[in-house]
């Protein structure tokens, strides 16, 4: 019926999805650069997304009241 060669259309299938992901890793390269053309000023975006991630919410989450912990520890002593 139609005149395709399937081995073209399958290899033109390859280079068109290795197209898109060169894409897609361009794209989020740049991204986490913070080079990338789509982001605003009033978010963070790309590697000061992460940073502020660990730095402001993970570490804070990791914290121990010291003081809280050792009245624990005392007041289990005393029992």
């Amino acid at each position: 019926m139609y005149n395709i060669n399937v081995l073209d259309l399958e290899a033109g299938q390859g280079a068109l999805l290795l197209n898109i992901l060169s894409k897609y890793s361009d794209a989020f390269s740049l991204m986490v650069e913070g080079k990338s053309r789509a982001m605003s000023t009033s978010e963070l975006y790309g590697g000061a997304r992460i940073h502020y991630i660990f730095q402001s919410i993970f570490v804070k989450s990791l914290e121990l009241d010291g003081r809280s912990y050792m009245e624990g520890v005392i007041l289990s002593y005393c029992k």
